[in-house]
């Protein structure tokens, strides 16, 4: 996988990162680990993309970067980007992240298995 420009302005605009080329930098590392992924409509346009850590023992995805344009969201795109790291690390069990609503900003922890039977992504 290569780095467009296409993709650094995804995570920029989504994502709210001020620092292009600490972007760059953070795509780059996360590709070399297979931790970094997105999606793209008929037109090639990047509609989707994931940036996660795997725990040390291979069972929880922590997600740090994560986004749907809108109009795509609901449609199962979030699930099939987990759906294909889960076929790079097949032993992850459970994705934490952190949500920040109205102040709360608790890590949850979640099974994979309920997050993909659900649709919640």
């Amino acid at each position: 996988m290569i780095i467009t420009e296409n993709i650094i302005d995804f995570v920029v605009k989504h994502i709210k990162y001020d620092d292009r080329d600490k972007v760059a930098e953070y795509i780059q590392q996360h590709i070399k680990y297979g931790t970094f992924d997105y999606a793209v409509d008929d037109n090639n346009n990047i509609i989707a993309c994931v940036r996660f850590n795997v725990s040390e023992d291979g069972l929880t995805f922590d997600i740090f970067d994560f986004s749907v344009e809108e109009k795509w969201r609901r449609k199962g795109v979030g699930r099939d980007l987990i759906l294909r790291g889960l076929k790079r690390f097949p032993s992850v069990k459970y994705l934490r992240f952190q949500r920040v609503i109205r102040g709360d900003a608790r890590y949850k922890s979640l099974p994979i298995d309920k997050i993909i039977k659900r649709k919640i992504l």
